[in-house]
């Protein structure tokens, strides 16, 4: 398989210039479940986009599996390390990666690949790959403004859309 470099879109091409948003922005309320509990792991962005796959699906009426937090962050390490032979290392990883990792490989439900301290470098099975290939995400929308004014209107306008935002953080080792 090759795969074409992309881009994401950007989300004005979504939503058009902001309009009037709400002062309050709730549009998960009603789906508001058990925060994911990641442990002692790195997986804080397989997480995130774990539970916004899952919100925007429940927004669009659709009664799915919550996806696989730990295919999510192994895709996203598999195509960060330089040695394609190292075992994987519970290290954390970029969004960007997680995103093409779902591009590339697809996602689980999370009962056919699921997290588990245990196995957190566990990569999955060819088998669990072909079911996850039936599930790949096409593309993003990504909020790319630098200035934090205009980029806090754009998170509140996906919102006010039923659009979850998932984003991340580098933190540096003092943040443990």
């Amino acid at each position: 398989y090759g795969f074409k470099p992309w881009k994401p879109h950007d989300t004005g091409r979504l939503f058009g210039a902001p309009a009037r948003l709400p002062a309050v922005c709730q549009p998960f309320k009603q789906f508001a479940v058990q925060p994911y509990d990641q442990e002692d792991s790195s997986s804080c962005v397989g997480q995130a986009f774990k539970r916004a796959l899952y919100l925007r699906a429940l927004a669009m009426g659709l009664v799915v599996e919550p996806p696989s937090s730990k295919l999510i962050y192994t895709g996203a390490r598999a195509l960060a390390r330089p040695d394609k032979s190292e075992p994987l290392t519970d290290d954390g990883c970029m969004p960007r990666l997680a995103v093409e990792g779902m591009r590339r490989w697809g996602i689980l439900g999370e009962s056919a690949f699921p997290f588990s301290m245990d196995t957190i470098n566990e990569e999955p099975t060819f088998d669990l790959l072909e079911v996850a290939s039936a599930h790949i995400i096409t593309g993003i929308y990504q909020i790319t403004d630098p200035d934090p004014g205009i980029r806090g209107t754009l998170i509140r306008q996906a919102l006010a859309h039923g659009f979850p935002v998932p984003f991340g953080r580098y933190v540096g080792k003092s943040f443990m």
